[in-house]
C-alpha cells in the first residue's frame, strides 16, 4: 500500500553501499526481529508485523520493487511461470538509490516472488565476484549452486532475517535445510555469515482482524445447500468469531501446532500500530484475497471497466459499476500515486472492498465519492463470499482454488 501524497516519509537509514543498519537510542546494534502470525481465515497469508517503518522497508522493499516489476513485463499479476529476471534485480545500492517503495504503509506479494527474486539476484550476481581481498566467501558462497546461501553476501541484515524466517515457516529458501527451520518459532535459524541477525522468529501475538462480515446468507449462497450442517456452522462461527470490533486483533481460531500449518503462499505486512493493525491490514489482506481467489479477482476486473460500452451493459443490468467520467477520474488518482497500469484493478479493488468501518469514500476524491460509497457496497459483498469460500477451503468442504 502506498502512502498518499503529504504523509510524513519514511526513510531508511543507509550505511556505505547501501546495506540498512538499525540502531537504538544510544547508538547500538539492534538485532533485527520479526513477528507474524498466519491468517486466521487460512494459514496461506503469512502477516509479517513491524516496529517501525524503515525497518519494514529494509525488509522488504527490494522483494516488492522486484515483484511490482515482475507484474509490468508478465501483464498478469497470477503469472508465476517465469524465472527470476536479472534486469528487474535491484542491488542493495541501485535499491537505495532509485528510493524504490517510497512511503509504503504495507507490502504484499507472493512467496513465489521471493524464490524468483532470489532466482534473478543468482542470475545477476553469479560470476561477478572478483579475485579481491574479501571476496574468497562470495566465491565459495557461490560453489554449492543451488544449496548455497549465495543471497547473504548480497542482502542486509533484515532481508536475512527475512528468508530464515520464512524457511522457518516451511518456505524453501536455497542453502537452509528444510528440517533444520522446521523449529519452534522463538528459534533463530543459523546464519554462516557473521551478521548480528537475531531472527527470533516469534508468533506473538494472534493474527490481526481479517475484517470479515460475513454473513450466514453469504456463505449458504457461496458453498450451496448441500454442504453439510456441521460444516457449514463451523464456518460460519469462525467468521463471526472473526468479526471483531474495529481496530482490534482476532483471536487465533486454529488449535493445529505450528508443525501442522502449510507453507505460507502470499505475505502481508504492516506496521505494528493502532492505524496498521487495522486499517492497513485490511487493505493488504484484500491483496491477497485477489491473489489467493480467481473467481473473485475476475469479479473485481469486470467491475472495474475500461470502456464505455461495458459500463452501459453493467446499468442494464443494475450493477452498481462506475460511470465512465468517474472511472477516469479514479484512473488518473491512481496513475498520481505512481501505481502501474497493470495493478490499477488489484488496488482499486483493495480500497474499495474492505469493511465499512475502514472504507475512506472520498479515498478519490469527493467528486468520487457517491459512487464509491455504492460501487464499495457491492464489492463488500463479493469480498464476504470469497472469505467464506478461503474459509470452507481450509475446512475442507470446498476444493481449494489455487
Amino acid at each position: 500500500m502506498r502512502g498518499k501524497a503529504g504523509r510524513r516519509q519514511q526513510q531508511q537509514k543507509q550505511h556505505g553501499d547501501g546495506k540498512a543498519t538499525s540502531s537504538g537510542k544510544n547508538g547500538e546494534h539492534v538485532q533485527p526481529v520479526l513477528r507474524s502470525s498466519a491468517d486466521a481465515v487460512t494459514p496461506r497469508i503469512l502477516i509479517l508485523r513491524f516496529d517501525k517503518a524503515a525497518q519494514q522497508h529494509t525488509a522488504l522493499a527490494r522483494i516488492e520493487a522486484f515483484y511490482e516489476a515482475q507484474a509490468q513485463v508478465h501483464r498478469h499479476l497470477h503469472d508465476t511461470s517465469g524465472t527470476g529476471d536479472a534486469r528487474r534485480y535491484l542491488t542493495l545500492k541501485q535499491a537505495a538509490d532509485a528510493k524504490v517503495c517510497k512511503n509504503y504503509d504495507g507490502f504484499n506479494f507472493p512467496v513465489a516472488a521471493v524464490t524468483q527474486w532470489l532466482e534473478a539476484m543468482r542470475e545477476a550476481t553469479t560470476g561477478t565476484a572478483s579475485n579481491d581481498e574479501g571476496e574468497q566467501d562470495k566465491d565459495r558462497l557461490y560453489e554449492d549452486g543451488s544449496n548455497s546461501r549465495f543471497w547473504e553476501v548480497e542482502c542486509n541484515a533484515w532481508e536475512i532475517a527475512l528468508l530464515h524466517h520464512l524457511a522457518s515457516k516451511g518456505v524453501r529458501v536455497p542453502g537452509i535445510p528444510e528440517t533444520s527451520c522446521n523449529q519452534q518459532d522463538d528459534v533463530p535459524c543459523p546464519s554462516t555469515v557473521e551478521v548480528a541477525v537475531a531472527a527470533a522468529i516469534s508468533v506473538d501475538g494472534p493474527a490481526t482482524d481479517p475484517s470479515t462480515e460475513s454473513s450466514s446468507r453469504c456463505t449458504r449462497d457461496s458453498l450451496g445447500e448441500g454442504t453439510g450442517a456441521k460444516s457449514m456452522l463451523g464456518i460460519i462461527a469462525r467468521l463471526k468469531h472473526l468479526d471483531l470490533a474495529p481496530d482490534q486483533p482476532s483471536v487465533d481460531v486454529e488449535t493445529e501446532s505450528r508443525e501442522s500449518l502449510p507453507a505460507p503462499t502470499y505475505i502481508i505486512s504492516t506496521l505494528a500500530s493502532p492505524i496498521g493493525l487495522s486499517t492497513v491490514l485490511a487493505h493488504e489482506r484484500q491483496h491477497a484475497l485477489f491473489y489467493l481467489h480467481a473467481r473473485y479477482a475476475a469479479a473485481c476486473r469486470d467491475y472495474f471497466p475500461a470502456a464505455e460500452s461495458k459500463v452501459r451493459t453493467a446499468e442494464a443490468a443494475r450493477k452498481p459499476l462506475h460511470t465512465a467520467a468517474i472511472q477516469r477520474a479514479i484512473e488518473y488518482e491512481l496513475a498520481l500515486r505512481r501505481y502501474p497500469r497493470v495493478v490499477w484493478v488489484d488496488e482499486w479493488q483493495a480500497y474499495l472492498s474492505v469493511p465499512l468501518r475502514h472504507l475512506d469514500v472520498k479515498e478519490f476524491g469527493n467528486k468520487c465519492a457517491g459512487e464509491v460509497q455504492d460501487v464499495a457496497g457491492f464489492m463488500r459483498g463479493e469480498s464476504e463470499r470469497a472469505w467464506a469460500e478461503l474459509a470452507a477451503e481450509e475446512d475442507g468442504v470446498l476444493p481449494r482454488s489455487r
